[in-house]
């Protein structure tokens, strides 16, 4: 599951993102964390609004 966990980079949330993770742990499903996980989100020159 992908947790958009990621403030700085992107419009994530960490409160939805914390019960993303709980849920991930809960069924045994995978986490992927935007912050944690990826080294790129947008390309080049895309900025947050």
């Amino acid at each position: 599951m992908l947790c958009c966990d990621d403030l700085e980079r992107e419009n994530g949330n960490i409160e939805k993102a914390d019960k993303m993770f709980a849920l991930c742990e809960e069924y045994d499903w995978v986490p992927i964390s935007m912050k944690n996980d990826w080294t790129t989100i947008y390309g080049e020159g895309v900025t947050k609004k």
